[in-house]
């Protein structure tokens, strides 16, 4: 019955980006097309996305066409993004037979450079390629990372980073794994529970402060009660503004003390719009104090902290609110994708995802974290875009997978950098690199 009702009901559902996809979705969707075929009614599932751009272990990528069997596939071999040069490199990174071709006749020609450096000095290359590429704020430099701690540091906000590594709760199992989505990542519902609660306290701050927010923005005004909806006048609202407009610190902890501190004093509608913000049961600063303990210290029932392991945490959590306003605001634009006048910005492999940036500039390295000390050489041992897919073990894939997706992020320029670990031989690690890039430089040469 309930297949039924959703044939009837959704008789076509798209799935975009299946390749990340939970394969019990992919399952359900199979599943309710096989009943329709059965019973007659007209069904039709399409799936869109790019088997060679899954790069979470919990997506399906490949396994699609065994889960859903009978799909018919439709190759999209114009690329609408990146120049000629670009594609090219990409090209020789997949393996899944596909080549792609620009969707322009007349796409400017595009940079491609790809260099081995057995020194980590990176600021000097980046002063090369802003002079080589003319990078400025209006045209800026974007330097894809390896590590979320690096990626951290030169966005500004290394010691909030550093706070939710050193949390119990990252350290518990297999939690780290969550850290960088929970930390790091640009789509907010990814973040964790106390990271989301700075995210929408940053946002009531970054919505006062521009002169084009709407009152909806800050009131959920469909959402309002009867009582509420008649206090929506002039007057009122003036009220409510000039509140919010007073809120200021320079500490975080001193911001959401100042944020409590007009709370649940009689006025409702600015009672209402900060309830809009915390979404928790959080009343006070000493509340925000405890939420945090919650979630960041938490303990299964049979490691309960004593009394002195919850004094330790709690200072933790109020050295980190003493953070200064400065370096959180450094990490909300970096989340929220704001634009700054910063004329280099630094992501992560993963957090380019879906996104695109005329200039990049990719470090790379052998290992990729402390788990996975051959990532990127494996990789270029079998970099060979004429072998099978098929070949690729596990590991080859999602590092395949991840440089290509790097890599395809750029649209006019792209350098390449490889750090050479001593250890690796520079004369097998060129080769492979020579493969892909048809050519590679030493730091040492100009750039041009």
């Amino acid at each position: 019955l309930l297949k039924q009702i959703i044939c009837d009901q959704y008789p076509v559902i798209l799935v975009d980006e299946f390749q990340d996809t939970d394969p019990r979705v992919i399952k359900t969707i199979a599943c309710v097309e096989r009943y329709a075929r059965e019973i007659g009614h007209p069904f039709i599932a399409g799936y869109y996305g790019d088997i060679c751009q899954n790069i979470y272990e919990s997506g399906v990528g490949a396994q699609l066409f065994r889960l859903h069997r009978g799909l018919e596939r439709i190759q999209k071999k114009f690329n609408r993004r990146s120049s000629p040069q670009i594609i090219r490199v990409a090209n020789r990174i997949r393996n899944d037979g596909l080549k792609q071709k620009s969707i322009y006749t007349n796409f400017p020609r595009g940079k491609v450079i790809c260099l081995i450096q057995s020194t980590n000095d990176r600021d000097a290359l980046i002063e090369k390629l802003k002079a080589c590429w003319n990078i400025s704020v209006n045209n800026p430099l974007d330097c894809f990372e390896l590590t979320n701690e690096l990626v951290a540091a030169k966005s500004g906000f290394e010691s909030l980073y550093s706070f939710f590594k050193q949390c119990v709760y990252y350290k518990s199992g297999r939690n780290f794994e969550l850290l960088r989505d929970h930390v790091l990542s640009q789509d907010e519902t990814k973040l964790g529970d106390v990271q989301k609660l700075l995210f929408r306290l940053m946002t009531l701050r970054a919505r006062i402060k521009n002169e084009d927010t709407i009152l909806s923005e800050l009131l959920p005004i469909n959402h309002l009660t009867p009582e509420l909806r008649n206090m929506l006048n002039i007057a009122n609202i003036r009220s409510l503004i000039s509140k919010l407009r007073e809120l200021s610190g320079e500490t975080l902890e001193v911001y959401v003390d100042r944020v409590f501190e007009k709370y649940q004093k009689g006025d409702l509608l600015y009672d209402r719009c900060i309830d809009t913000v915390t979404a928790e049961e959080i009343c006070s600063l000493s509340d925000m104090k405890d939420y945090m303990l919650k979630y960041l210290f938490t303990f299964s029932d049979e490691d309960t902290p004593n009394e002195e392991e919850q004094q330790e945490n709690m200072r933790f959590i109020e050295q980190f609110l003493r953070t200064d306003m400065e370096t959180i605001t450094c990490w909300y634009n970096y989340i929220s994708g704001q634009k700054t006048q910063r004329d280099v910005t630094y992501h992560t492999f993963h957090s380019t995802k879906g996104h695109e940036y005329d200039n990049v500039l990719i470090f790379m390295t052998g290992r990729f974290g402390n788990r996975r000390p051959h990532f990127f050489t494996d990789l270029l041992s079998s970099v060979d875009a004429n072998a099978p897919a098929s070949a690729d073990s596990p590991d080859v894939r999602a590092a395949r997978n991840l440089f290509y997706v790097s890599v395809t992020r750029a649209v006019k320029n792209l350098c390449v950098v490889y750090l050479l670990d001593p250890s690796e031989n520079s004369a097998t690690i060129q080769a492979a690199l020579t493969q892909v890039f048809g050519s590679v430089q030493s730091i040492s040469q100009n750039i041009t």
